[in-house]
């Protein structure tokens, strides 16, 4: 489920729509989205609903990449300390550079949603 189609449940049936039988919520929301407006959706989503969430991220060019606990109340939001390339006005858009090659790719992925995986673990026990 999309955020915004999460978002609109809520609105129109309320937390039980969200929830399995016996649990009022989910724990803990992994964003593995890979644009900056799914990002914003997601952090305005958790912060309505006081949700914590961990957002992940890999670099254009597979280089690098990153994971991020976000605790409503407790940390600064998404959208108040966002990635460097936000912050400097850049266009996220512009990064797409013609003939970069990507192959890594994949195992860069492979290699952040293992460490999201570790670290949600972590978080929860």
């Amino acid at each position: 489920m999309t955020a915004m189609a999460a978002w609109r449940c809520m609105e129109m049936h309320g937390d039980a729509a969200m929830s399995y039988p016996g649990h009022s919520r989910v724990t803990l929301v992994l964003s593995c989205v890979d644009n900056y407006e799914a990002r914003i959706t997601i952090n305005q989503v958790c912060l309505e609903l006081d949700q914590v969430w961990m957002e992940s991220g890999v670099s254009e060019d597979a280089v690098s990449g990153h994971i991020q606990l976000l605790l409503p109340g407790d940390t600064a939001c998404f959208q108040c300390v966002p990635p460097l390339v936000v912050a400097s006005g850049i266009d996220e858009r512009s990064l797409k550079r013609e003939g970069v090659c990507a192959a890594s790719l994949p195992t860069t992925m492979g290699i952040v949603a293992g460490l999201l995986v570790q670290n949600a673990l972590k978080h929860m026990l």
